[in-house]
């Protein structure tokens, strides 16, 4: 169960810190909704989106 209900939280909190490869996850600064907004503002989002539709329908 714990692999299941625990392991995939780090990936939550990865989302939320500027993560490196090598330093512990502990040690990445918490940068919150900042690469959300970039990724959401960016022109080609859109687009992304409309091929993921495209290709899944």
């Amino acid at each position: 169960m714990i692999v299941f209900n625990f392991l995939p939280m780090y990936g939550i909190i990865i989302a939320f810190k500027k993560y490196n490869i090598v330093k512990p996850i502990s040690a990445a600064p918490w940068v919150g909704l900042q690469y959300f907004k970039e990724f959401l503002s960016d022109p080609e989002f859109f687009n992304a989106v409309k091929t993921h539709w495209e290709l899944a329908l």
